[in-house]
């Protein structure tokens, strides 16, 4: 009996020895994490849990009641669409601009899509809702907190803002982005100052005397006429016979001749004089010649001659009609005026009766 109680109590402590070890080799075995430092991986996040993350960071970092703070400062990427949801809402100020700063990395167009919710927007027609097509390369996108109107018309109640949503569309690459802030507005750059204006040409000054057709006076500077000015060209034909002569005017729009303006006369055989009035000067598209911006002069004759003699080409003032004179210019439409002279068009009520059709004779 003693070996028997001996065994009995031997086999017990063997049982009780053999479950103890069982458990620290169990421990050892399936709890790698507990030998060496060892680390399990992190779970795998859902796009739910992505957005309840980035919420919390943002909510942490800006709090609702400091609408001066960024709105996100740790999302870099819309491969999740950003999903901000404010409860309570977050007030804004309406003076400031959310402004978007990020990059294109995709070496083409990107379209960057941002939506805003108040507390009355129920559907697409209550929210705010933009779009942005980014250019490869960085980007910053500024949207104005006052003016967000929704397709509907209504203006969203800044103080009262309950979802930012930004993303990219399905099946199209992530932007990178640098930050999501509020900002106060770009100052507006001053305007541009006028050009200094340009010296009026001085009345008697001349160029191409003595010069022979075809004569060309390109002005590097683009010279500057009155409106009660006239260029006067002054020659001689010699060839026993009639010519046309011509003026070409061009300014720095002038580039064929629907787009430059001419005056043109014919001449019987001797001195000649052709006066331009600067008022008269349209193109044949009915544009009037800027006449602070004149490049260039060219006097040619018609049928083409070795060349004819030239005076000068000079400007003067328009001769004014004697005092107490009334100079009339009748004609079908007012394009041109001729100074000293007042236009009389065929609807003019001191006709009577009604002109019609003029018809110079």
């Amino acid at each position: 009996m003693g070996r028997v109680h001996v065994w009995a109590g031997g086999f017990g402590w063997g049982v009780l020895f053999g479950l103890v070890g069982s458990a620290v080799v169990g421990l050892l075995v399936f709890r790698a994490d507990l030998v060496g430092g060892a680390r399990t991986a992190a779970p795998v996040q859902t796009a739910a849990a992505q957005t309840t993350a980035a919420r919390t960071a943002a909510d942490a970092i800006a709090p609702a009641g400091d609408p001066s703070a960024p709105l996100l400062t740790t999302a870099t990427t819309t491969a999740q669409p950003l999903d901000l949801r404010f409860d309570p809402p977050r007030a804004v100020p309406p003076a400031q601009d959310l402004v978007i700063r990020g990059s294109n990395d995709t070496g083409r167009t990107l379209q960057l899509v941002l939506w805003i919710e108040d507390g009355q927007s129920v559907n697409g027609l209550s929210r705010f809702d933009d779009e942005h097509d980014l250019g490869p390369g960085p980007f910053e996108w500024r949207i104005p907190l006052g003016a967000l109107e929704t397709p509907g018309g209504r203006r969203l109640d800044p103080a009262a803002l309950t979802r930012l949503l930004l993303f990219t569309p399905e099946g199209e690459p992530a932007a990178t982005l640098t930050s999501l802030t509020l900002a106060p507005p770009v100052p507006a750059a001053p305007p541009e100052p006028p050009p200094p204006p340009l010296a009026r040409v001085a009345d008697g000054r001349s160029w191409l005397a003595g010069a022979r057709t075809t004569a060309v006076q390109d002005f590097a500077t683009p010279v500057a006429f009155d409106a009660e000015q006239e260029v006067v060209v002054q020659g001689d034909n010699t060839t026993g016979k009639p010519l046309t002569v011509h003026l070409r005017i061009d300014d720095v729009a002038s580039t064929d001749w629907h787009s430059r303006g001419s005056a043109v006369q014919t001449v019987p055989p001797g001195p000649f004089v052709l006066r331009s009035p600067v008022s008269s000067w349209v193109t044949p598209s009915k544009r009037r010649l800027d006449r602070t911006q004149i490049k260039r002069l060219i006097v040619f004759v018609n049928p083409p001659q070795p060349g004819i003699a030239l005076g000068d080409v000079h400007v003067e003032n328009a001769n004014p009609l004697p005092e107490g004179a009334l100079g009339l210019r009748f004609a079908p439409t007012p394009d041109i005026a001729v100074p000293g002279f007042e236009t009389v068009l065929p609807n003019d009520p001191r006709l009577s009766p009604g002109a019609g059709a003029l018809v110079r004779t």
